[in-house]
């Protein structure tokens, strides 16, 4: 069992509503927004689905949620 990146509580990595980090590099498109990421590499961590919602809407760190 991991913990999420945000509310330390655990998480199934098999779970669909679990997020794993990915790291690369990204071309930029002329119309905004990211094309592809190259040399992708993916990384042990995980996140719940509504923590990374939470984080995108700017609230990070412990946020203890169930």
């Amino acid at each position: 069992m991991a913990t999420c990146r945000f509310c330390t509580r655990q998480v199934e990595p098999t779970d669909r509503n679990i997020y794993q980090r990915v790291v690369g590099w990204e071309r930029r498109r002329t119309s905004g927004g990211t094309n592809a990421i190259a040399l992708r590499e993916v990384k042990q961590e995980w996140a719940h689905a509504h923590c990374v919602d939470r984080a995108k809407e700017g609230h990070t760190g412990q946020m203890g949620i169930a």
